[in-house]
């Protein structure tokens, strides 16, 4: 014969079991417990922090190209992709000189 008062408790211990394991065992009220820095289950992804770092190593390489060039022959080399074929454009929308580029280019100048 199954005592019913047993299984009941043997479901409670298996629950609080459960919800110790999860990181729910040990904690206050209005404290941050062990619950709180669990990783929530969700798929995200961290793309600012790559995307930053790639538009800030395109703008240096812009400038430093610019330093070399000189900005007359820059923008003729610029020019001449606008009116090139193909993806060239995409290349020319690029490499166009931004107000950004063009002040680190006065400034790697100067260094240099």
């Amino acid at each position: 014969m199954v005592d019913e008062n047993r299984v009941d408790f043997q479901q409670r211990v298996t629950r609080i079991e459960r919800a110790h394991v999860s990181g729910l065992g040990f904690e206050a009220v209005g404290t941050l417990g062990r619950s709180h820095y669990t990783r929530r289950k969700g798929w995200r992804v961290p793309l600012m922090g790559p995307v930053l770092v790639l538009m800030a190593l395109i703008t240096l390489l812009k400038a430093l190209i610019h330093v070399r060039l000189g900005g007359d022959l820059y923008q003729v080399r610029v020019d001449a992709m606008w009116a090139g074929q193909g993806l060239e454009w995409l290349g020319a929308l690029v490499m166009q000189p931004d107000p950004l580029t063009i002040w680190l280019s006065t400034h790697i100048g100067a260094l240099i």
